[in-house]
């Protein structure tokens, strides 16, 4: 159902508002089921693995996440956005190269320049 209230997302009580294509959208919070596949846990597995590995980087190694980090905006809710953190990053390169079969780096790549 379609709300003109003022802007807000997230659970509320037993209801959920996110921003739809027209305004806010808001249907019953439904807990959605678990199935616990191979293929969710290896993702979960990447994702703890990954975030363990980033506390054992030394600080060098994290001022440079963190500096590329700096660099690279999340993605808009409600027009708002910000940088993402070094450990974010990190976790998004790593868990990505873990996808495609690739090797996880501690280095931050550098950023892809359009022409």
């Amino acid at each position: 159902m379609k709300i003109k209230d003022v802007p807000q997302v997230g659970k509320l009580g037993l209801t959920v508002t996110w921003p739809g294509r027209y305004g806010l959208i808001r249907r019953a919070l439904v807990t959605p089921r678990n199935p616990r596949t191979g293929a969710q846990q290896v993702i979960r597995q990447n994702l703890a693995t990954q975030a363990a590995a980033y506390d054992q980087l030394t600080d060098a190694e994290q001022e440079a996440w963190i500096a590329t980090a700096a660099q690279i905006q999340s993605k808009p809710t409600l027009g708002q956005s910000g940088a993402l953190t070094g450990l974010q990053l990190f976790t998004k390169v790593n868990c990505a190269l873990l996808a495609i079969g690739g090797t996880p780096v501690t280095a931050p790549p550098a950023q892809p320049q359009l022409q």
